[in-house]
């Protein structure tokens, strides 16, 4: 009995159905950058020395948190059907414009990281005001921002260079915000999970946040459900500008210093990680969670990489290529992601087949063989054409359906009387409905 039941339970079990079953989950896609994300770190950590310490574990997680709040401001971009090629200039920007603040007005720190917030908030508002109420392409609206944001950090840097050079901010806040830990934890990746939490529920549990997804999904759809598409569009660059003033700020106080080269090529990073991580190109699917799964993908890797020696321009090749792959398979799974789930889900059921009845003549089987109508007769051969389904009214008059309409009747002795009894003239289905309740 038992090897039965477990015979039962193999063919019960079809690895297609469950691959189908797994792919209609929401929670399945993450699985996979994850998958990498974990393989990543557990393959850097074999082949570089000391790199699964605790100590560079914490390094890492410093050097990735700011990087983290430039790709969350992508991801909330791109989750409207938009996008920010900008992110990288304002967040270097943004670095300068804290410095400023401190070494050369020398406000206090108090002071200077909200003024700070508000520069990348008033930066992120002019995309979102040329993207949301003048219905700018985001595209090219961003990349025209990306290059005059990155032509102003250059003249800025040129011109303060040799100040944030020779002076130092004296504060123990800045300090911290540079270089302190909450609970061993490093105060920006701090900073950073309790901004992914509250992003997340903004995201998935608030009505704004899913009037952004909508918007990503359908803009017209949106328009006519009443959701102020302009107003959140604006709002969206709004928030990414102040994310990444957020990280030019953990980055000033860490780094206390600007250059030409500070964010350049981010903006790239940032929009492979957030695809990489399952935010959708196309708009309207994702969250906080897939973009920060995709960032520590390509933090990891750049990363790594360096620490192997390996040169930057391999490294942006790789980025580029696994942004292509990571672009192609977006597009080509949003597209086909139905079809493929129909074409390999399978229902598979196991019945466990009953004994043959018996059919011997005499048996008491209702399928025995037996002559009962070795002797019937043939009633209305050739006078009904094409006849279907035939009963039997209280006075013994035998009743059928025909093709052409017609209900015929049979009556008197051996049923040799024929008569037309109605008429219906809706083919042979609606008469064999009517001739079964005479």
């Amino acid at each position: 009995m038992a090897v039965d039941s477990f015979a039962a339970s193999v063919r019960r079990f079809s690895p297609r159905l469950l691959l189908s079953e797994l792919l209609l989950k929401q929670w399945f896609e993450p699985v996979v950058p994850f998958t990498v994300m974990i393989g990543l770190w557990a393959y850097f950590a074999l082949t570089i020395p000391d790199y699964a310490s605790v100590q560079n574990s914490v390094s890492l997680l410093r050097l990735f948190a700011e990087f983290g709040f430039v790709a969350l401001a992508m991801g909330f971009c791109l989750v409207t059907g938009g996008i920010d090629l900008s992110v990288g200039a304002i967040f270097a920007l943004c670095n300068f414009a804290a410095l400023y603040f401190l070494l050369v007005r020398e406000w206090p720190v108090g002071l200077a990281v909200p003024a700070t917030l508000l520069v990348g908030a008033l930066l992120g508002s002019i995309n979102g005001f040329l993207i949301g109420f003048l219905k700018t392409r985001p595209f090219l609206t961003t990349l025209v921002t990306l290059i005059i944001l990155r032509a102003s950090v250059n003249l800025l840097n040129t011109s303060y260079a040799q100040v944030f050079a020779t002076n130092s901010v004296e504060s123990d806040a800045w300090d911290f915000i540079g270089g302190g830990s909450v609970l061993g934890i490093p105060v920006n990746a701090a900073t950073l999970f309790v901004v992914l939490l509250i992003c997340h529920i903004f995201l998935s549990r608030s009505r704004y946040g899913w009037h952004l997804t909508a918007i990503g999904a359908s803009r017209k759809a949106a328009r006519h459900a009443g959701i102020r598409v302009r107003l959140m569009l604006f709002m969206t660059y709004v928030l990414s500008g102040t994310l990444c003033a957020a990280s030019g700020i953990f980055y000033a106080a860490r780094q206390a210093s600007t250059d030409s080269t500070t964010g350049v090529g981010w903006e790239f990073q940032a929009l492979t990680a957030v695809v990489l991580g399952g935010v959708s190109l196309a708009g309207g699917k994702g969250t906080v969670w897939r973009a920060m799964i995709g960032a520590l993908i390509i933090f990891l890797l750049i990363n790594g990489l360096v620490r192997m020696g390996v040169p930057g321009y391999v490294t942006s090749a790789v980025t580029g290529m696994i942004l292509l792959a990571a672009v192609g398979i977006d597009v080509k799974w949003s597209k086909n992601r139905g079809k493929a789930i129909q074409k390999i889900y399978v229902n598979p059921a196991f019945v466990p087949l009953a004994s043959a009845p018996a059919v011997q003549p005499g048996a008491a089987s209702p399928y025995a063989q037996n002559d009962r109508l070795i002797n019937a007769q043939a009633i209305g051969v050739d006078q009904v054409e094409g006849p279907e389904d035939v009963i039997l009214d209280r006075q013994g008059r035998l009743y059928g359906s025909t093709r052409d309409g017609n209900v015929i009747r049979f009556s008197g002795p051996d049923f040799k009387t024929r008569e037309v009894f109605a008429h219906i003239g809706a083919g042979r289905s609606a008469c064999s409905s009517i001739a079964t309740r005479i």
